[in-house]
């Protein structure tokens, strides 16, 4: 998942199959971090679609960090 990629955290956009009562299943659709969530699996999010952008953008609070990339993580 990029950081790029706000739907993964706003949108239902993912099928999800959800158990019911008596082994019925229904398809549903939900936000990919839920569904990540529900199945207990790890999710990895990349910055490299963003670094561009994001070494434009000033954080003067932040002193101790010399790499304006590495700022933002």
């Amino acid at each position: 998942m990029g950081v790029a990629m706000p739907e993964a955290f706003t949108e239902k956009w993912q099928e999800f199959n959800s158990n019911l009562a008596f082994g019925q299943q229904q398809k549903e659709l939900k936000i990919l971090v839920a569904v990540c969530n529900l199945m207990q699996m790890n999710l990895m999010a990349s910055k490299p679609l963003l670094e561009g952008r994001v070494s434009e953008v000033k954080i003067p609070q932040i002193k101790n960090i010399k790499d304006p990339v590495s700022k933002h993580l």
